[in-house]
């Protein structure tokens, strides 16, 4: 599974790719952002190879549906957050799975169980 995260918090990232990569060694991680720009950039560019993009809800002010709306193609998307609050747009915006923050390896597992199934 190819996947891209885009987060603004590094430290969440770090900790996203290894829980990933602890979860299943097929996982490749094609890259990272954390502006909104590099990552409807990179989603845009690589949709083709791209399985599954893990995003923060709120990049540089960018929210879930504006995020999806510059997204072509048809990748699963699970959304992260610190707070329950931002799970409802997330969750409304179709997404495939939400995650809170920090994430943890069941959240995290569960999540791409849900996205396999898709």
């Amino acid at each position: 599974m190819n996947i891209f995260i885009a987060n603004t918090k590094k430290q969440n990232t770090a900790k996203l790719i290894t829980l990933l990569q602890k979860i299943d060694k097929e996982i490749t991680i094609l890259g990272n952002a954390s502006s909104y720009k590099e990552t409807i950039d990179f989603c845009n560019k690589h949709s083709s190879a791209l399985d599954l993009l893990i995003c923060g809800t709120q990049l540089q002010g960018e929210t879930t549906s504006n995020i999806l709306n510059q997204i072509s193609g048809s990748n699963s998307i699970i959304f992260t957050a610190g707070s329950k609050h931002e799970a409802y747009e997330a969750i409304k915006s179709n997404c495939t799975d939400f995650v809170l923050e920090p994430c943890d390896h069941n959240e995290i597992s569960d999540a791409l169980v849900k996205v396999k199934s898709v």
